[in-house]
């Protein structure tokens, strides 16, 4: 049987961990032996894909090939006949539908996310980088991201602040985590929280309630040790894929909810790395965006 081959969309390679869940999803298809496009801004940070560019898509590949879009985009804006939604966060709250079309095969990154879909967990937490060293606990990080309702929160405000742009190396970041004692997040589903548990963080997770141990850190490695499987099932489900009604319309109302949730989304990063003073970063997010 003809192997299918896979365009996965994905913003511009980023540290944001959803997007090199994206990626890192191209690798293992390749690695099982099967051709996987990124459709992405291409990227001096990661060269280790096969990027495809919109004039590159063409009607046959729309026929044959299994599209791939995370819950953050709106409908099947590239008209593939066979769609692939994966589920990186809660349907809606960052953006895209809540819901789907009846065509479309559902997996998920956590069960949480999605509880009726299969489950396809990708870790992207480089082991080489955060561990565990003799290291003096010196300082106290907190990061905000996807939560932030009570960001003004008077035991933080000595403490450094991890985001998106610092540090500004996945090496300093693992280098700063390995000197922290304590680490404070107001986002409960970041990688952040297991790569702060390798480093030996004593990790808390910021709620109404106040701080709340993070106890997952055995937990995320236990799901690590299920990938290969929930691959090899992904692959042997979405290969049979061969829908053959019409794709998902695309409708002005689509449209305009997908280009006000990613306008939400850029303003919050212009706001954020601007406040950080950092025009390389700012520029660089203002980019980072999917293209339809």
């Amino acid at each position: 049987m003809t192997k299918k081959p896979y365009v996965i969309c994905a913003p511009q390679y980023s540290k944001s961990a959803g997007c090199r869940v994206l990626f890192k999803l191209a690798e293992l298809l390749e690695e099982k032996g099967y051709t996987a496009y990124v459709f992405a801004p291409p990227s001096e940070e990661y060269k280790k894909c096969r990027y495809i560019t919109p004039k590159e898509i063409t009607n046959e590949l729309r026929r044959n090939a299994i599209m791939v879009y995370p819950e953050v985009v709106f409908g099947n804006p590239l008209q593939f006949q066979n769609v692939v939604r994966y589920v990186l966060y809660f349907p809606g709250k960052n953006g895209g539908a809540k819901t789907y079309h009846n065509s479309e095969m559902i997996f998920t990154f956590f069960e949480e996310y999605y509880p009726s879909a299969d489950v396809l967990f990708i870790s992207t937490m480089d082991r080489s980088l955060f561990y565990q060293d003799d290291t003096p606990k010196t300082t106290d990080c907190y990061f905000v991201y996807k939560n932030g309702k009570w960001r003004d929160v008077p035991e933080f405000k000595d403490m450094v602040e991890i985001n998106m742009s610092y540090p500004k190396e996945r090496s300093d970041l693992a280098a700063l985590l390995r000197k922290t004692k304590n680490f404070y997040s107001y986002d409960p589903y970041t990688l952040l929280l297991n790569e702060a548990t390798a480093c030996g963080c004593n990790v808390f997770t910021v709620t109404e309630d106040g701080f709340k141990p993070y106890t997952e850190g055995a937990l995320f490695l236990e799901r690590a040790s299920h990938t290969d499987a929930q691959i090899e099932s992904f692959i042997k489900k979405t290969q049979k894929m061969h829908y053959s009604g019409q794709p998902e319309a695309i409708t002005m109302k689509d449209k305009m909810k997908y280009w006000q949730s990613w306008f939400k989304y850029f303003l919050h990063k212009f706001v954020l790395l601007n406040s950080n003073k950092d025009v390389t970063r700012k520029h660089y997010y203002i980019a980072n965006r999917y293209l339809v």
